[in-house]
């Protein structure tokens, strides 16, 4: 999934409904935003289990 660059922020609208596996709208999603972050859309559509950390009441990482 493209997002914007430098955010967390999908570009495609309905991202939730567009989200795919399918190589062809992946490249055409390149194509027309080459500079465009990467996002996997995690699960139980996809089966992929993600733990974002981030920093939190002045706390890094693992710390938060």
């Amino acid at each position: 999934m493209p997002v914007r660059p430098g955010e967390k922020v999908p570009i495609p609208k309905a991202w939730q409904d567009v989200a795919t596996t399918d190589e062809a709208t992946l490249r055409s999603w390149w194509d027309k935003y080459p500079d465009a972050g990467v996002a996997i859309v995690t699960g139980r559509e996809s089966g992929v289990w993600a733990l974002d950390v981030d920093v939190a009441g002045g706390k890094q990482g693992a710390e938060s």
